[in-house]
Formats: structure tokens, sequence, C-alpha cells
């Protein structure tokens, strides 16, 4: 195995203006000076991400030995950076409160769009609609291999109280005008990181497909409310699945009803990993009704079954407010989760 460094654009609902190293594992960079970039107030930020990973020769996979290095080692480079760069970012998305991704590079995700103004009152701006798909490039890439990680000497990302960054949830509509947050991390990002790592191989399985999960829920936020609901849901649904893996479904031996139902163990996660009071206890019952009700009954989000009128607007916004709530209480739940199996304490 080789170990390698790479430097990949990446993007964040953020702006990044500092840096974060972990270990000799990852780091995250500002985007260069000169390359383009928006004055958003939410919107999709460029930066660098840089990260190591290891490319076997080879001898040491069950491919030909015969096939021409040449050819091969672009191929065996390509799917394991792209793996490594694909775990990192969805447990960073996970781990702070934004959403860190790359774009599809599926051919068919194209649409038409039509550039926005700096100014949105620039009624002469250009609105010549074009056909394309999303992407990001500085000088014509996107991507290099690098020989050491950038140097640390510029402004740090700044770290926030971890309970009190968690306390607030963050996917809401872009706004023009407003001043560009920037990207934060919990203070103890180092532990949660820490805590993914030494986790055995089929715990970080687990825990990467709850994160994806999380991130579609996130995804789809404003386009599809009720499938990112039921997503987030099921974010959960991955681990408590995890923790009852080796256990079989008991029945009453009069009766044949399960003993122990998957919405009890449901609500067993939250109380462990959650909120152990009554009140949660209502609350995540509830959620994993509305769950069902969405899965197997159509009953959808009044915003997506509703004409959009003002006063529809208002009947839904109670729902909005609803899934900003879940989707902070599942993501400390999921920290909890990933910590407790570590063997570390600390509960947010």
């Amino acid at each position: 195995m080789t170990d390698r460094l790479r430097q990949e654009i990446i993007l964040c609902e953020v702006r990044v203006t500092g840096s974060f190293r972990y270990r000799d594992l990852f780091q995250i960079e500002p985007i260069y000076p000169d390359a383009p970039t928006i004055e958003w107030a939410i919107g999709h930020y460029p930066c660098l991400l840089e990260y190591k990973y290891s490319v076997p020769d080879i001898s040491e996979t069950k491919l030909n030995p015969a096939l021409p290095k040449l050819v091969i080692d672009p191929i065996l480079d390509s799917d394991h950076s792209r793996k490594i760069r694909k775990d990192l970012l969805l447990i960073l998305s996970t781990l702070s409160k934004w959403r860190i991704f790359q774009y599809s590079t599926n051919p068919l995700n194209q649409q038409w769009f039509v550039s926005i103004p700096r100014n949105t009152d620039d009624h002469q701006a250009d609105r010549t609609p074009l056909w394309g798909t999303g992407g990001y490039h500085y000088k014509g890439a996107s991507a290099r291999m690098i020989d050491d990680f950038s140097p640390a000497d510029r402004t740090l990302i700044r770290f926030r109280d971890s309970r009190e960054y968690y306390g607030t949830e963050t996917p809401r509509q872009y706004v023009v005008g407003e001043t560009p947050n920037e990207f934060e991390l919990p203070d103890r990002i180092r532990q949660f990181l820490d805590s993914y790592l030494s986790c055995s191989d089929e715990r970080k399985a687990a825990f990467r497909a709850s994160s994806l999960l999380f991130d579609q829920g996130i995804q789809l936020f404003h386009e599809a409310s009720s499938l990112a609901f039921a997503a987030c849901v099921s974010s959960l649904e991955t681990l408590v699945a995890f923790d009852h893996r080796n256990e079989q479904d008991l029945s009453c031996p009069e009766c044949g009803q399960k003993v122990f139902h998957v919405r009890q163990k449901f609500l067993k996660f939250i109380k462990q990993y959650g909120d152990a009071s009554q009140e949660a206890r209502k609350v995540a019952d509830k959620v994993y009704e509305r769950r069902s009700k969405i899965l197997h009954a159509g009953q959808l989000f009044l915003s997506e079954t509703t004409a959009s009128g003002i006063e529809d607007s208002i009947d839904w916004l109670p729902d909005d407010q609803s899934r900003r709530d879940v989707i902070r209480f599942f993501r400390v739940c999921m920290i909890n989760w990933l910590t407790a199996n570590s063997g570390t304490t600390g509960a947010l």
C-alpha cells in the first residue's frame, strides 16, 4: 500500500474562512483567494479538502498482474480516494451542522438554470436560460495530487461550545443581502472524530449508512419534505437495527404478537442516546407515527399537499419547525451513539 495526498474542491453551505487539521488524515482549507465565490447568507461555498488515502499495488489486488501499471494505477487511485473522500464528507456533515459535499457526477443530473445577479434588483441582468449541470472548477481542475498538507499558518476555524453549537439547526432558504455565515466546528470535534476511528469496522459501517440517510434527509429538506423526514428517522433506525442485530424477534406463545416491536426499540434508543424524559418519549412516539403515516399511508406534510397560498403557508409553518427540531435532536442522538459505542464518555 502506498500513502498519497490529494486536494479537492468541495462545497459547504456557509463560507469557510479558516483551516482545520485532524492528525495527518485530512485538512479543511479556504478556497484560493482569487477563486470565484458568492456573498449570500447561505449558499454553496467552495473550499478545499486535503486528505490522505492508501492505494494498493496491483499485486495486492485480485487484478491480473500482467495489466499495465499506467492503466491500472489511475483506476485504483480513483477508487480508493473516492471512498475516503465520500466517508469524510458524510462524517463531517454529521459532526458539523452544515452540509459539506460535492455535486453529483451523474451525467443525467442536468437542468435549465438562470444565473443570479449579485444585485437582485438589477432588472437589466442577463436572464437567458442555459442548460447545464452543477460543478466547480478552478483553473480547469477540481482535484490534484499534493506532496504535503498546506501549511497551517492562516486563521483557524473557530470552535464553539458543543452544547451551544448543536442547540440550533440549519436547513433554511438562501438569503441575499445578509452577512454570510462562517463555518464553525464544535469544540469536541476531535473527540468525536477519535470516537469514529476507534469504532469497529462494522460500527463504522453502520454510522456511515446512518450518516448517508441523514445527509439525504437534509439535502431533500426544501424539495421533498416528507421523504426528507422519513430519511432522517431511518438514519436512527439504522443504528437501532445495528444495536439489536444479534437479537431474535420473540413472539408471545399465546397470541403470536412480537414481544419487542421496532417502535419500542426506537423509543428505547431515543431514551438512551437522546432524552430520557417522558416528554421526549411522547415526541419520539409522534415522530415515529408520522414516519409510518408518510411511508405507509401517504399522509404528507402540508407544505407538499397545499396550494402554497399565504393561508396555507401559515398553516404549515409548525411542520417546517418540527422538521428542523427533529434534525437537530437526531444529530445529537447519532453523536451520542458514536461516543458511547467507542467507549468515550460525555453525552451532549
